[in-house]
């Protein structure tokens, strides 16, 4: 597993920046993403096994709980936001802080979208057994 993931790795960099030759033309970035994704899901887990019963391990299991929760939402409003924050940034700032602002407001955003989601939802079944329900 170790050595598909360094494998991934050398393969990504060389295309981004070293100018590789392409082994699968096709699949130029999806064959190295699926050498990374593979080996890195299985240490991934391993190492969460691992931390799970320490303080930072129960933080991250937290985050990543709340993150699921509204992982809807966060798919719905990135592409949109993204679109039009990125080039309002984009000669103000470095990608890095771009994408720290864009998750920041991605993040917010989908907040309140679950938010008013969950509130739909409760003003509909109101509604819904008011009318219907007996």
């Amino acid at each position: 597993m170790g050595v598909l993931l360094l494998v991934g790795i050398y393969l990504t960099i060389g295309y981004l920046y070293f100018d590789f030759p392409k082994l699968i033309p096709i699949f130029e970035y999806s064959f190295p993403s699926v050498l990374i994704a593979i080996p890195l899901t299985f240490f991934l887990a391993k190492a969460f096994s691992i931390i799970k019963n320490k303080k930072v391990g129960k933080l991250i299991y937290k985050a990543f709980a709340f993150l699921g929760t509204i992982s809807l939402e966060l798919y719905c409003v990135q592409e949109f936001l993204g679109a039009k924050i990125v080039p309002l940034l984009n000669d103000k700032m470095g990608h890095f802080l771009i994408n720290i602002v864009l998750f920041a407001v991605v993040l917010i955003a989908a907040i309140i979208l679950s938010v008013l989601g969950k509130l739909f939802w409760k003003v509909f079944d109101g509604v819904h057994e008011r009318l219907f329900v007996k």
